[in-house]
This record gives structure tokens, C-alpha cells and sequence, in this order.
């Protein structure tokens, strides 16, 4: 019975794996946290702004000037893609494993101040000029439906995207460069399909900053 208890621990360590086993595990384990947690506080802050009001809103000039495309939905869904890039091009089981630790911390960093710094991007202004037919309107309507307007700050695609394009860079200069190329849109199409503002982009740059500098490059050294 101990033998099988600690097998079935030992199943969900990334600790123990290598190889396939270990990406493939790194994937599931990494989107299976992120979402539950982002979807669980994203309507618990629905719940509390509605029941209480407190949320910032902190538009800008540049926020009001940039337009609704609905059309950067799809780069925006699309380019989060990206995030699996260093599990293919990164050879060190040891790097990857440090890699999916400091997703994990701008993970739950971020799930921190979403809890301490509740913002929300109301879009009642653009909702005329989603598309009433058409794949474009009905992605746009299923996101805004699943994906509140709550966890903004700062923003997760941003964060996740930039530690994958540093450690990309790391790892390889030429993958690098098209991993810059790749984040910049996706950074673009989070403030075109409506769904951040300029200071959660910044935000998101600043902590995956940190946590490659401060943690994943300290953690790579010993290697």
C-alpha cells in the first residue's frame, strides 16, 4: 500500500520525469493550474465588483485611443501558443524544469495581485462593434463570455509569453528573435481585441523580468 501511494505521488512529480514524459506532464500540469485558478478568481472578482464595486479602471490617453479590431481576437487566442515553444526547443530536462517553476511563479504572483488589485476593462463601448455574424463576432462573444473583464493586472498572456521568449532567447538567439516578433503581436492584439490596458502589458513585462533574472538564471547557473 506505501509502495502505491508513493507511485501515485511520484506520478505527478516533474521531478521524476524526462524526456516526452517530462514536457507533455509540464504542459497539462502548468494549463490545468493556470486556467482553474485564473477562471476561479476571474468570477470571484465578477462576484465581488458587482456585489461591492471596488476595481480600478485605469485608462489612459494611449488605452482611449487605441481601436477595437475584433479581428486580434484570434492572434490574441492563437499566440498564447507560444508558451510551449521552449518545451520543444530547449534540450536540458533541468532547464525545463526550472523554466515550468518560474511559470508557476509568475503564476501565482500574478493570481496574488489579481486578488490585491482588482482592475476591470469595462467594454460596454465596444460591444456595437463586435460582429453580429460570422466566426470573428462569435469568438470575440465566447471569450468576453468565459473570460470576465476582471484579472487584468497584470496580464498573464504578457508575463507567460515574455519568460518563454527570454528563455527562448537563452537558449537559442535565432528562435529567439522570432519569439520576440511572435510576443510583440500577441502584446499588440491584447490591447486591440480589448481585453487589457497599456499598464497591464508593463506589468506583465516587469514580472516575467523578474522572475527570469532573479530565479531562472540564478537556478541555471548550477547546472
Amino acid at each position: 500500500m506505501l509502495l502505491m501511494m508513493k507511485m501515485k505521488k511520484n506520478d505527478f512529480l516533474l521531478s521524476d520525469k524526462s524526456g516526452l514524459r517530462l514536457r507533455v506532464q509540464a504542459f497539462f500540469t502548468v494549463a490545468t493550474i493556470e486556467y482553474t485558478g485564473y477562471l476561479i478568481i476571474n468570477h470571484f472578482s465578477e462576484w465581488r465588483g458587482e456585489k461591492y464595486g471596488h476595481y480600478l479602471e485605469p485608462w489612459t490617453s494611449i488605452d482611449h485611443a487605441i481601436p477595437f479590431v475584433p479581428f486580434f481576437v484570434i492572434p490574441y487566442l492563437l499566440l498564447l501558443t507560444l508558451l510551449v515553444v521552449p518545451l520543444i526547443v530547449v534540450k536540458s530536462d533541468e532547464r525545463i524544469r526550472k523554466g515550468v517553476e518560474a511559470y508557476f511563479g509568475i503564476i501565482l504572483t500574478s493570481f496574488a495581485m489579481f486578488i490585491l488589485v482588482p482592475m476591470k476593462m469595462d467594454r460596454g463601448d465596444y460591444i456595437s462593434e463586435v460582429p453580429e455574424t460570422g466566426i470573428i463576432g462569435g469568438l470575440v462573444e465566447w471569450l468576453w463570455a468565459v473570460d470576465p473583464p476582471y484579472n487584468t493586472f497584470p496580464s498573464l498572456h504578457v508575463s507567460l509569453v515574455c519568460m518563454a521568449t527570454m528563455i527562448i532567447y537563452n537558449e537559442n538567439k535565432k528562435y529567439g528573435i522570432l519569439m520576440i516578433l511572435g510576443a510583440t503581436m500577441l502584446t499588440l492584439s491584447t490591447f486591440l481585441a480589448k481585453q487589457h490596458f497599456i499598464v497591464d502589458a508593463i506589468g506583465g513585462c516587469i514580472l516575467a523580468w523578474i522572475w527570469f533574472k532573479y530565479y531562472f538564471l540564478n537556478k541555471i547557473e548550477s547546472i
